[in-house]
């Protein structure tokens, strides 16, 4: 699909990471190929990715911080779209890189949002290591609501397990 090489050299351009009204036409056609192209997804996840990590070490602006929310917003999309373990894989990654505490605490506020129990077993493995990890509690520890979001998820993680050891 030459369309997402094109947009991914566009958005990929260090020089051209704010939200200004070009992106925003990008970004809205990423949005409709995330809705019409079930398949591209997974690239797309790792295109905003790329895009999100591309100024990891510099500090932003007010309009690229923006820009990166809504990225975020677009990678959340994906998730909402039943590709919660690309979107899980991706925020790995991410981790990786030193991500902003501020834009992390956004991923998580609109994660929480976006899934609800029962969970399947690999997303109960992958949601423990994640609420675990120390670049995430030093992210969540900072919001009431974001820490009682994690209690409660990770309570229902140990519940289903308990319940699942019942029935063995």
């Amino acid at each position: 699909m030459g369309m997402l090489h094109w947009l991914n050299e566009l958005l990929n351009n260090t020089e051209n990471l704010d939200l200004n009204p070009s992106n925003l036409v990008y970004l809205e056609i990423l949005r409709t190929v995330i809705h019409e192209q079930p398949n591209q997804r997974e690239r797309i996840v790792k295109l905003l990715g790329e895009c999100l990590t591309l100024s990891a070490n510099r500090v932003d602006s007010p309009a690229v911080m923006k820009m990166k929310i809504t990225l975020i917003d677009h990678i959340v999309l994906a998730l909402t779209l039943g590709e919660v373990l690309i979107v899980l894989r991706f925020i790995k990654l991410w981790l990786q890189t030193s991500p902003d505490l501020g834009l992390l605490r956004h991923f998580f506020k609109q994660f929480f949002s976006a899934i609800s129990p029962p969970f399947s077993s690999q997303l109960e493995e992958y949601l423990v290591k994640l609420l675990s990890d120390g670049v995430v509690m030093n992210a969540l520890k900072s919001d009431d609501l974001l820490q009682r979001l994690t209690c409660e998820t990770l309570q229902q993680v140990r519940s289903d397990h308990r319940l699942l050891r019942s029935y063995s």
